[in-house]
């Protein structure tokens, strides 16, 4: 008999089970389950879809994970579900985005979606299944040895970087969202607040205050996790300040959570103080980072990498998490000597005998050649780099000496890895006996190149000092001599016969390039004119063409424009012949540049780029000279007033590098173009404030590439407030550490000096100008004189000499108004502009009219062409005509 009772019952159980959140629903199946098995002894598994749940494993923010079974494919899978309470249109949203962003990825570092699948009105992401613990788990065992720390931490960079590297940002990456596994592999999960890189900044809206943000607008974008009381739980010990004050989540955003984690991994304590959004943002913009207190040891230089990741402005940060990578695994410290040697000058021998070896392998035990490299950089030339440093007694030395001899022994270190997997990779089969003689070869060059750089490094004095960094920054990448498809394409080795002299010759190129870095240019160029005429006398065409880039580059090192033309375009000539290929770009897009500077030939240009620009396509594993040859193009078309053309060449260049680990050091100038002709205000200063910083990462602060990348930071910077700091710093960095580069002194100062009458600061402007007019003393360069009789027309109005002011303008007024180069028309414009103003005040107003008139056509010319801020402000000067108080006397 049927207990129909008991039936009703359960259809209404059912019914009720059916309004219960879904989530609780299989909880509620799996009991059932188990209960069926131990009261009947068999039952149907709980399921969802073909997947037989296990059990569940978790319970996030986002959502609920189970472990289960895919009979199908016989493996087990965790199933991540969205959580109860966030069962509404926008939590759906996120979960989809994770699986969206975590598809895109197939990475050892970030979990595997395998499937996405729908269970009534649920999303579910079937996902690989770890074995192990959260990093925040591992991480609470107890203090562990800062290098175990960093390995683990690092593939969770590796992770994020792979999700950067497809347009996905993680936006909540903290210890809880890596799990490392039995298999001593770190996986990156818990994309649920992913976006899209390219849509984040659309979907974002700032809030005002903190307070604002604590009230319920960062709730919207990013979970803070707060307790009732506002005490730090969670995300918010691990939130970026751009999102604490309601800004899009970016790339850079996640490498401050990344340090946030490593930093808390290392030193046991948060980076940063603060228990609510307000504190913690007001900790972190003050720059001071708390460190362990319980006697670990961290390094200084891993601390040191932390805290710039940990910077508060973005652009502050590395360039990308790649970067932040790359100097965490830089190789550092000194290795024990198994052999030490004397310190022995390395001779083209070394080269010949990788050449000539006939079946005999050198590298039998595959040690890294550590007795060559021994002969290059050993102690003792450590020792020596050390004591020229120490000779110099300026405040930098010290930084920029261990920053000189940390990368010194990280070339070393990376020289002698590259040399051992060579051997090694010949020696399982894996690469031929001709390939290997490639590969030492590329090695033995770079040898040479080291050579060469700590030969110049033992000669230091004041003035070479400071491009010092800059030596070792630029020594050649030992990436290239690992690429199978670029070594392999490359011409074949000299004859017999020549290989000693072509040696010697490329030794020779090597100190020429090292002396010019150094900033003793005359023997560079000295010692480059000798080589390549020696290199035309051996006849092999590969060293012709290497030896007149090089006589080329050191000439336009020197701004000696048309001897540089001549040897680029002897490299060119060569290399198209011979097949030299990536010469032949290289030297084009250096010919195109010497060239357009020097007569503006579009058509010429033009010319060489038809047939360099789909030669520059062909090249393999080049991340050099094409990016190069655009930006050349892009500069010519500048210097014709063909701004269109110029950003779209620009636009191209930067698009190349794309993605790129290793930038060249030289191909800093891709952003600093683009940011030029970049009209967004915001976007500008993030192209040119972010190049400068990799240009002091590279190079130190004293350095004048750096310095140049600081002083059009400023240029390109819209405010005066925040540029004039900037300049000033450029500026007395010049002073400081490059006191005879007259030319970049004057031209510095002159736009210090109008900003600083600009903010009303009359008497330190009339100082300033009054240094620029020694300047003038000092030079008799047309482009120091130029802004010294400019300067002197500005000091006179200031003292209330009109006549005297008049004098000094109208000579630049005349002479420079025709001029082709806008650059060198701009200082007419300038003198045209304070002519108005002087004849405005002499109250002969049709006079000063046309005076303000020039200046406006030539101001409006240049305005269209270039984004540096002087332009505008002086072109509203102009147009202002009557309304000049700053420029009017003092009383």
């Amino acid at each position: 008999m049927v207990d129909r009772t008991d039936e009703a019952g359960g259809d209404r159980a059912d019914e009720l089970r059916d309004v219960r959140p879904r989530v609780d629903r299989l909880d509620m199946e799996q009991a059932r389950a188990r209960a069926a098995q131990a009261l009947f002894g068999s039952a149907a598994p709980a399921k969802l879809g073909r997947y037989v749940l296990l059990g569940k494993s978790g319970d996030g923010g986002m959502g609920v994970v189970y472990a289960a079974y895919d009979p199908e494919l016989h493996r087990k899978v965790a199933l991540k579900i969205l959580h109860p309470r966030q069962q509404h249109e926008r939590a759906h949203e996120r979960l989809i985005a994770e699986a969206r962003a975590l598809a895109k990825l197939d990475h050892p570092n970030v979990v595997k979606v395998h499937d996405v699948i729908t269970h009534g009105d649920q999303v579910v992401l079937v996902m690989e299944w770890v074995e192990g613990d959260t990093l925040a788990t591992w991480g609470r065992s107890g203090p562990r040895p800062w290098r175990d720390v960093l390995q683990v931490y690092l593939q969770a960079a590796h992770g994020l970087a792979a999700a950067h590297g497809v347009g996905v940002v993680h936006r909540d990456f903290k210890p809880a969202n890596a799990i490392l596994g039995t298999d001593g592999r770190v996986r990156v999960l818990d994309f649920g607040l992913a976006r899209p890189a390219d849509t984040a900044s659309a979907t974002a809206q700032p809030s005002a205050t903190p307070q604002g943000l604590a009230a319920g607008s960062v709730g919207e974008t990013w979970p803070m996790g707060l307790t009732a009381t506002g005490a730090m739980v969670g995300t918010l010990a691990y939130a970026p300040p751009e999102q604490l004050q309601g800004a899009p989540a970016t790339p850079a955003s996640d490498q401050f959570s990344f340090a946030v984690s490593l930093h808390h991994a290392l030193e046991g304590v948060s980076p940063f103080a603060g228990d609510d959004i307000s504190s913690r943002l007001a900790a972190i913009q003050s720059g001071h980072i708390a460190l362990a207190t319980d006697g670990r040891v961290v390094p200084a230089w891993l601390r040191a990498i932390i805290a710039r990741a940990l910077a508060s402005p973005p652009a502050a940060r590395f360039p990308s998490l790649r970067d932040l990578i790359a100097a965490l695994t830089r190789p550092r410290g000194w290795r024990r000597w198994r052999n030490p040697a004397a310190l022995g000058a390395l001779t083209a021998i070394a080269v010949v005998a990788i050449l000539t070896r006939h079946g005999a392998n050198p590298l039998a035990d595959c040690d890294g050649g550590v007795s060559d490299i021994d002969q290059v950089w050993s102690p003792a030339a450590r020792a020596q780099i050390s004591v020229a440093f120490d000779a110099l007694h300026a405040p930098w030395v010290m930084e920029t000496r261990e920053r000189v001899l940390q990368d010194l022994d990280a070339y070393r270190a990376r020289w002698i890895d590259r040399h051992r997997d060579a051997c090694v990779a010949h020696r399982r089969g894996a690469q031929s006996e001709s390939l290997l003689d490639r590969r030492m070869l590329c090695m033995q060059r770079r040898l040479v190149d080291l050579q060469s750089a700590v030969s110049v490094l033992s000669r230091l004095d004041s003035r070479s000092a400071t491009n010092a960094i800059a030596v070792v920054s630029h020594l050649p990448t030992l990436e290239e001599c690992a690429d199978v498809e670029r070594l392999q394409s490359q011409s074949p080795p000299p004859p017999a016969s020549a290989q000693h002299d072509v040696a010697r010759v490329r030794t020779s190129l090597s100190q020429a390039a090292a002396l010019d870095r150094i900033g003793r240019n005359a023997e560079a160029i000295a010692l480059a004119t000798r080589a390549a005429a020696d290199a035309e006398q051996i006849g092999y065409p590969p060293l012709i063409a290497d030896a007149s880039m090089v006589r080329g580059r050191v000439r336009l090192a020197a701004r000696n424009m048309k001897p540089a033309t001549t040897a680029f375009a002897r490299a060119l000539e060569v290399a198209l012949t011979h097949h030299v290929f990536a010469v032949a770009v290289e030297a084009g897009a250096r010919k195109i540049y010497t060239e357009g500077m020097l007569n503006g030939d579009l058509a010429a240009m033009q010319r060489d780029a038809a047939y360099l620009l789909p030669l520059s396509l062909e090249l393999p594993g080049d991340h050099f000279a094409r990016p190069l040859l655009l930006t050349n193009i892009g500069g010519v078309y500048m210097a014709a007033n063909d701004r269109a053309h110029a950003l779209r060449y620009y636009q191209d260049a930067h698009d190349a590098l794309a993605g790129v680990r290793d930038i060249d050091p030289e191909l800093t100038c891709v952003d600093e173009n683009l940011a030029r002709l970049t009209p967004d205000p915001a976007a500008r200063e993030a192209l040119v404030g972010s190049a400068w910083v990799r240009k002091r990462a590279a190079f130190g602060d004293a350095n004048l590439a750096t310095l140049e990348a600081l002083s059009l930071y400023a240029r390109l910077t819209d405010d005066p407030t925040r540029a004039l700091p900037l300049l000033t710093q450029a500026c007395e960095g010049f002073t400081t550490w490059h006191p005879e580069l007259v030319e970049q002194r004057a031209y510095c100062e002159s736009y210090r000096a109008f900003l600083t009458e600009q903010l009303g600061n009359r008497d330190e402007a009339l100082r300033i100008y009054d240094g620029i007019i020694a300047l003038g003393k000092e030079s008799s360069a047309e482009d120091v004189l130029a802004p010294a009789t400019l300067a002197a027309g500005s000091a006179a109005l200031l003292r209330g000499d009109l006549q005297g002011a008049a004098l000094a303008w109208r000579k630049i007024a005349e002479a420079d108004a025709q001029s082709p180069r806008w650059w060198i028309r701009v200082r007419a414009a300038h003198a045209e502009l304070g002519l108005g103003v002087v004849f405005h005040l002499l109250h002969q107003d049709a006079e000063a009219a046309a005076h303000f008139e020039r200046a406006t056509r030539t101001y409006s010319d240049i305005a269209m062409l270039n984004e540096e801020a002087e332009y505008r402000v002086r072109l509203a000067l102009a147009q202002q005509r009557t309304s000049l108080p700053t420029w009017a006397p003092a009383k």
